[in-house]
């Protein structure tokens, strides 16, 4: 009765799991990269959906980011501009339009002020 009892109880907590760690998962961001400028960041590459840049922690700059889609063989497309605090992320959502291949290849801007910033990318 006892093997029965636990052999119940043992099925029941594995039903209440979820069923993969992946699934939990679901919606967190990888980091791709980080880079220290002053007006252009280095490339990163997305595999589309969201991405999001954050200013890195001890850096005291507010100002507007503007995310570009890098291409060898045409003027770079120009995503959309977010703003960004200290302590912030920018989230640009639904850019899978910019894959072209297996990837889309990403840098963000900033106003030439002379001001250097380190961003953490995220895919």
């Amino acid at each position: 009765m006892k093997k029965v009892l636990l052999s119940a109880l043992l099925g029941a907590s594995l039903m209440a799991m979820p069923l993969t760690a992946s699934a939990e998962e679901a919606g967190s961001w990888d980091y791709v990269g980080h880079s220290i400028f002053k007006s252009q960041s280095v490339v990163v590459y997305s595999n589309g959906g969201d991405f999001r840049a954050c200013l890195a922690a001890g850096y005291n700059w507010s100002g507007y980011l503007t995310l570009w889609e890098y291409d060898a063989e045409n003027a770079d497309d120009k995503v959309s501009n977010q703003y960004i605090t200290p302590g912030s992320c920018a989230v640009w959502r639904g850019i899978g339009g910019f894959v072209d291949g297996a990837q889309a290849e990403f840098y963000v801007t900033k106003p030439a002020d002379g001001v250097s910033i380190d961003v953490k990318f995220y895919d």
